[in-house]
């Protein structure tokens, strides 16, 4: 059983989440902090940020998975790195309790002051079969896994003969027009056109991709569908992304 990491007994100023606003925050606190006497503390279950304005192009295959990560560990050198999940937050007795990312026993964090910055919460509003099949396009995997399914869809539509399947197989729908949706069709579209001159059977084929906007700021992220298989037409909810650059040209961690 893993044990509960060995905390610094200084005031801690505790960020939750380690995305862009709690590695900035990190960034900016914790040489002030540290000088002051004090230290930050960040809490995530993973050990880097994912630039979400790049994930259009990993889907698309045209920069690796790890130019879109910055690594927590290189950046935030003065920053005390916890990989976990905030379960709650007592502000009254100033605790937190986390849950650590492999699986051992909860324990508490005291803090002075908190940040929260643990992230949005999905929606995916009352489209039917959003929610179970579609992909989201906020995390890594969700990228990986949205350009491995166009390209799965491609094979698997060129060696179809029935022209209805062929044409489900080969139709991909982009749920919400915001600056990730129009991001994700285009890559998809270039995406797709590549697959399809590289596939002599595809070629003769055709494929189609769409972009729909039910109203304004509709989806944001959805669940990556289950390996058992993707589904013939599949939505991608895009959800809007900052556009400040990153710290640096990122790189793994």
């Amino acid at each position: 059983m893993a044990s509960s990491p060995q905390l610094q007994d200084r005031p801690r100023v505790l960020v939750v989440g380690g995305g862009y606003v709690g590695l900035y925050v990190a960034l900016k606190l914790q040489k002030k902090i540290a000088n002051a006497g004090g230290i930050v503390t960040l809490v995530d279950p993973l050990p880097y940020m994912t630039y979400q304005p790049f994930l259009p192009e990993v889907a698309g295959g045209n920069i690796e998975a790890r130019h879109a990560v910055v690594s927590h560990r290189k950046h935030l050198k003065q920053t005390e790195l916890i990989q976990g999940r905030v379960t709650s937050i007592d502000h009254a007795s100033r605790t937190a309790v986390v849950a650590p990312a492999d699986g051992g026993e909860n324990f508490e964090v005291p803090y002075f002051d908190v940040v929260v910055a643990a992230g949005a919460i999905t929606r995916t509003f009352p489209i039917k079969g959003l929610a179970d099949k579609g992909i989201g396009l906020k995390t890594i995997e969700e990228a990986v896994a949205l350009r491995n399914g166009v390209l799965e869809r491609i094979e698997a539509g060129s060696l179809m003969t029935d022209p209805v399947e062929r044409a489900r197989a080969l139709t991909f729908v982009v749920v919400g027009g915001g600056f990730a949706g129009i991001e994700c069709i285009t890559e998809m579209e270039d995406l797709a056109r590549a697959a399809v001159k590289n596939n002599p059977a595809s070629s003769r084929r055709k494929s189609a991709s769409s972009w729909s906007r039910p109203w304004a700021g509709s989806c944001r992220k959805s669940p990556p569908p289950r390996p058992s298989g993707l589904s013939s037409t599949s939505a991608a909810a895009a959800s809007r992304s900052c556009s400040t650059p990153p710290l640096t040209t990122p790189r793994a961690p």
